[in-house]
């Protein structure tokens, strides 16, 4: 591990910093967004918004899954022109799912608009808040495909400033609309999608090219056997997390269990962050490297990653633990009281999907995403049986324990399975070492 450690270079030391600033700049721009709009309409209206929001971090997620997912995996180590190729495809691809889908909620905002009963009632904003997001979806999918392939192409310091113009433009259009005194959150969803729109531009100057969506289903097809794979892995995640969370609403039957988690998994979001800064960080790196890795360096890598997260996670949650409470109460105000009894648990869960974060990035840069998909179906399966066992058991706080049961429970998993694909990777690389032709006489 420390030999693995000391390869590290200060270039790439700055790129884990600019990765971190990256996905930082981005949820802290998101959540600004939603605290703003929640200010500023009513709560049916932010209802309707908030339900527009989970729908986009669902698309979001899938339009990777299809799109940008390949880029890290297959194409970090590309030459100039095979890359730039890719990330044409890649985002014309992720385009083409922005139209697609927003044609989708078109008709559903169409369709609940018609059986409305009255233009305030729930269905009729909620069908507002439909049709807005889809008509901003392409350009939200886009700045989001232009951040994806910038960080695989181990450029997160431009990725960030992508970031910085989007949050930017959305600050700009936000701070226009509340002086206006605007009361709906339809113009502020219109804000966020241009705004978005506008910061993809920068995009196409960073990479000097413009997205190719007539490329959509060749890419598609070329990378379909990655995509069969990390595309039903990304639902497999959202349905047993969705799933696990309406059960044990149904078994406690409380909205304040529900709060209390809401709260303890706020005030770990610093962690989540960090985890996913660290996946766009280690894939393209290890790719990069990958040709002259020993079965030993892409043990050492994994271990050295998942035990630096992990203990970053527990270190941020003793934080909140051992620290006094107005802390808590500041941040929480009421939530607190039911945060800190759930607290624990959640702190040594956030450390077990932290654990997971070396093993996956090694996986995913070996492009073992079929090994990574049974993994994480096992996970979502312990996640919904043992979640609803412990709120049959302890209520949140059983909850937050079998969540952290889960997340633990596949920790052997990825070790084992890094171990043995460690080992068939090299066999891979000296492989197509051996059947790479000799280069022909000058």
């Amino acid at each position: 591990m420390v030999r693995t450690i000391s390869r590290l270079r200060e270039p790439a030391v700055r790129r884990v910093f600019w990765n971190i600033g990256d996905q930082g700049v981005s949820s802290l721009s998101n959540f600004l967004l939603q605290f703003v709009v929640a200010r500023a309409v009513a709560p049916d209206d932010f209802g309707a918004f908030a339900l527009a929001f989970a729908v986009y971090t669902v698309v979001v997620g899938l339009g990777r899954a299809v799109s940008t997912a390949p880029m890290s995996i297959r194409f970090a180590d590309a030459d100039r022109p095979g890359f730039e190729r890719a990330a044409r495809a890649a985002t014309g691809t992720a385009l083409v799912v922005g139209v697609a889908v927003g044609l989708v909620l078109l008709v559903a905002g169409r369709v609940l608009a018609a059986v409305a009963d009255a233009p305030g009632s729930a269905l009729a904003l909620t069908a507002t808040g439909v049709t807005a997001l889809a008509v901003v979806l392409p350009g939200l999918l886009l700045q989001d495909a232009w951040r994806q392939v910038l960080l695989a192409r181990r450029r997160p310091a431009a990725s960030t400033a992508l970031s910085v113009a989007w949050t930017a433009a959305q600050a700009a259009a936000v701070v226009a609309l509340l002086l206006r005194g605007a009361s709906s959150a339809t113009p502020f969803t219109l804000a966020w999608g241009a705004s978005a729109l506008l910061a993809s531009l920068l995009g196409v100057r960073l990479l000097g090219r413009w997205p190719r969506p007539a490329a959509a289903p060749g890419w598609v097809r070329e990378q379909w056997s990655l995509v069969r794979y990390v595309l039903p892995e990304f639902l497999v995640l959202q349905g047993g997390n969705q799933l696990s969370v309406f059960v044990v609403s149904l078994v406690t039957a409380s909205t304040l269990a529900a709060g209390s988690l809401r709260g303890a998994n706020l005030l770990m979001s610093p962690v989540m962050i960090l985890s996913t800064s660290m996946l766009g960080f280690v894939v393209p790196e290890l790719v990069k490297r990958k040709r002259g890795m020993s079965a030993g360096a892409w043990r050492s890598a994994a271990a050295g990653v998942s035990g630096a997260v992990s203990a970053a996670g527990v270190l941020w949650g003793v934080l909140f633990l051992l620290g006094p409470d107005a802390v808590g109460r500041f941040l929480l105000d009421g939530t607190w009281a039911g945060t800190r009894e759930v607290l624990l648990p959640v702190v040594v869960a956030q450390a077990g999907s932290a654990a997971s974060v070396g093993f996956a990035s090694v996986l995913y840069a070996m492009d073992r995403a079929p090994v990574t998909l049974r993994i994480h179906v096992a996970y979502a399966l312990l996640l919904v049986a043992f979640t609803t066992a412990g709120a049959f058991w302890g209520g949140a706080v059983g909850t937050a324990w079998g969540s952290a049961a889960a997340f633990w429970a596949v920790v052997p998993w990825w070790f084992l399975a890094v171990r043995g694909e460690s080992v068939r990777a090299v066999e891979r690389a000296r492989a197509e070492e051996v059947q790479r032709p000799e280069p022909a006489p000058v």
